[in-house]
């Protein structure tokens, strides 16, 4: 199935990406295979967003395959970020399987929702990636050398600070400059949902060094690590994108992992028994330690249940399953 118009883009559909497929779906020879029309844009909608935003305008330019898994990659990280349930991403990723099946009429491009968005219940059951220190001074290094300094210095505080991507890259280091006398910084640019109230985080010394390194990197005239006339998203695109291949060389998936990471540190050093995650999956920590130090790191990472930190640094059970698959005991 190709589209019935003389526009190449989008299959042949139409050059708007919303708009093609409208046009495909009302095309389509069985509707009854879809979801209503205004469930299924409705439901696609996050998808369109998410291409806008990364600047694609046609689908069928490049590999459209790559295309379905780093947007299943995205849903992937926003389910770990606890900005969306592991369902509404499922629904989000199906629907996105849906947009290449009216548009080509097949299922040749197509990934397992469950794959990228997990189970139902996700309770981290391995380390995180970067818990070395010393793997994260040879990354910094290694990302300078590369000439994306900006990303090594994000980096830095992602470990230490616990910082999402968005927060490292626009981070106002000149207050943070001015708070380091009272021993703590507050976060509040680049947050998700809006400023968690007292979400403020302990200045380490290796806090401190990554902070000054950031002001040694970052644009002239700039108060962050963006340049005065530089936008997020070309920035997010740009050095941050291409710096995920030497992350993985390092053997660190994704951002994510050095917030996990961070909060691996501060459980241990608030309960002062090591992470579940840690320990084997074991709960070493009396269970008012373990309260205490999961409400405190959840503020801390700017979240507002501390039930959310079971995806950073493993469950409360005193022994989880060792067979612990999708939320239950295999």
């Amino acid at each position: 199935m190709v589209g019935r118009y003389q526009a190449k883009r989008n299959f042949g559909w139409g050059k708007s990406i919303r708009f093609a497929v409208r046009r495909a779906y009302k095309a389509c020879s069985d509707p009854d295979r879809f979801p209503s029309e205004k469930r299924f844009i409705y439901s696609a909608t996050p998808f369109f967003n998410w291409a806008k935003e990364n600047g694609i305008g046609d689908l069928a330019r490049g590999d459209p395959q790559l295309t379905l898994e780093e947007y299943g990659a995205h849903k992937r990280d926003e389910v770990q970020e606890a900005e969306v349930a592991v369902g509404t991403a499922q629904n989000h990723l199906s629907a996105s399987n849906q947009v290449f099946k009216v548009l080509t009429g097949s299922d040749q491009f197509w990934i397992s929702p469950s794959e990228f968005s997990g189970s139902r219940t996700y309770i981290r059951t391995v380390p995180p990636d970067g818990m070395d220190h010393a793997v994260i001074e040879s990354l910094i290094e290694a990302l300078t050398v590369e000439g994306l300094s900006r990303v090594a210095a994000g980096v830095g505080l992602a470990r230490y600070g616990g910082l999402r991507r968005e927060e490292f890259c626009l981070a106002n280091l000149d207050r943070w400059l001015s708070e380091a006398p009272s021993g703590s910084i507050r976060v509040v640019d680049g947050t998700k949902g809006g400023i968690v109230p007292r979400r403020q985080i302990p200045l380490t010394e290796r806090l401190q060094l990554a902070i000054d390194f950031a002001i040694s990197v970052r644009p002239m005239g700039s108060c962050n690590l963006l340049d005065p006339a530089e936008r997020y998203k070309h920035f997010k695109l740009g050095e941050v994108q291409r710096a995920r291949k030497v992350l993985k060389e390092f053997g660190i998936d994704g951002y994510h992992e050095l917030r996990a990471a961070y909060a691996c540190d501060r459980y241990e050093q608030i309960s002062g028994f090591p992470a579940p995650v840690m320990a084997g999956g074991q709960r070493t920590a009396g269970k008012d330690a373990d309260r205490e130090a999961r409400m405190r790191v959840s503020i801390e990472l700017g979240h507002r249940r501390p039930s959310i930190t079971t995806a950073y640094y493993g469950g409360r059970r005193e022994q989880l399953c060792p067979r612990f698959i999708g939320g239950r005991c295999a």
